[in-house]
């Protein structure tokens, strides 16, 4: 049996490493190859490049359980939940391992709006140790978007404890607080989770969004572009820029970063 070991960074989550089996003796060594290059070029940030090859893969295997966890968390990263959710579910009916597709579902499923579905069949405790903080912390998301803040409250704790200063879970909770337009605990906050995580996009994508609602669209502007500059895929941060340079008055800059998001993605959720 060949095994491959993949680690994969997925955009505001901690790392998560797996050892997935990447077919027999007797799978197509083409689609192996395949999948290997997508899993480098996945890690290496060329998302788009990774999706072609898992359909490389795919087409020549349609079975291999790694290449569709994958593919899920390639659509992910590319703002395509729903396409996320159907490669995961086939995934499953294949008989994926659950603790490999838990929290790629349960993130994909949060984004759709299926927050009671999270709810109803998410068990975080029923996982490996590995993955419950993560679990937790999309348990609460799905709280937060049925409006059940106590329950959120007390996933988020739970994830906390067993993951202190969780990424995606102080993530969650800054988002809260700058859609409760709490701006003045929000801020600090997101300060925190720059000095610890500097490369969160969200992070900088939210003190942009703060910054901008209180009028100061220099620091929004140059939050939103650092968010940018780490993904120039995050139509949010883009959005963000152009809705920014509208207000500052700029508006044929606005157009011309509108019109770019468009043509990156001309159907993201986001």
């Amino acid at each position: 049996m060949r095994m491959i070991s993949w680690l994969r960074v997925l955009r505001g989550t901690a790392l998560a490493a797996f050892v997935l089996t990447a077919g027999s003796a007797t799978a197509d060594p083409q689609a192996i190859r395949f999948y290997e290059d997508a899993v480098s070029r996945f890690n290496s940030g060329d998302a788009r490049g990774a999706m072609v090859q898992l359909q490389n893969t795919l087409r020549l295997d349609p079975t291999q359980l790694p290449a569709r966890v994958l593919m899920a968390r390639v659509q992910l990263s590319l703002g395509n939940p729903s396409q996320a959710e159907e490669e995961l579910l086939h995934a499953e009916k294949l008989g994926a391992d659950p603790a490999l597709i838990a929290v790629p579902l349960a993130r994909a499923r949060n984004l759709l709006g299926k927050h009671q579905a999270v709810i109803d069949e998410l068990y975080p405790n029923a996982y490996p140790p590995s993955v419950r903080a993560d679990l937790w912390v999309e348990l609460a998301k799905a709280r937060l978007g049925v409006k059940d803040r106590r329950g959120a409250e007390a996933a988020l704790a739970t994830a906390f404890r067993l993951v202190p200063a969780h990424e995606e879970g102080l993530i969650t909770q800054a988002r809260e607080l700058v859609n409760e337009r709490k701006f003045a605990e929000a801020e600090p906050l997101i300060n925190d989770i720059l000095g610890r995580y500097p490369e969160n996009v969200d992070a900088w994508f939210l003190m942009g969004t703060a910054q901008h609602a209180r009028g100061q669209l220099d620091g929004a502007l140059a939050h939103y572009r650092q968010a940018l500059a780490l993904d120039p895929g995050h139509v949010k941060a883009a959005v963000g820029e152009a809705l920014t340079l509208v207000d500052g008055g700029r508006l044929a800059d606005a157009a011309v970063r509108l019109a770019e998001v468009a043509k990156r993605r001309p159907y993201s959720v986001e």
